[in-house]
């Protein structure tokens, strides 16, 4: 998912879905993927979900 800030955390799903959960900064950021949809494939959607997260984060004032 790439770097996050110290105090966060994450796990991402087979499928696609991730969650990350950034406490200091009240934020919590749930991403419904699915990666296997037409045919499985190598683990990129890594960078959606980071720039998703990175986009929550923006969107606050946080980052």
């Amino acid at each position: 998912m790439g770097a996050m800030p110290a105090g966060a955390a994450g796990h991402t799903g087979f499928t696609g879905p991730a969650m990350v959960l950034l406490p200091a900064e009240q934020l919590a950021v749930i991403v419904l993927g699915n990666r296997v949809y037409p045919r499985r494939s190598p683990a990129g959607h890594h960078g959606v979900t980071a720039a998703v997260v990175a986009a929550a984060r923006r969107a606050t004032g946080a980052e």
